[in-house]
């Protein structure tokens, strides 16, 4: 949980928005104002682009364990 809490003291310095944090089963969703701004995945904790409100897209666009934070302003990083 330190990683995380690192990651998302990063996210929101980058997103220069307060992120909300949704728990589902597989995933944490990353919720800025009214959209999913991104997916942790909580076996590995890749940070994954949303496909919708639900949906994950593929391949892993940063790691809460690295220095690679995998977003920007406005999202997830595309690839």
């Amino acid at each position: 949980m330190e990683n995380f809490a690192r990651w998302l003291d990063k996210a929101n310095a980058i997103s220069k928005c307060q992120l909300q944090v949704m728990e589902g089963k597989r995933y944490y969703r990353i919720v800025k104002e009214t959209y999913a701004f991104c997916f942790i995945d909580k076996r590995n904790g890749d940070v994954l682009k949303p496909a919708g409100w639900e949906g994950v897209a593929k391949h892993a666009r940063g790691n809460i364990f690295t220095d690679n934070v995998g977003v920007s302003e406005y999202g997830a990083l595309y690839l």
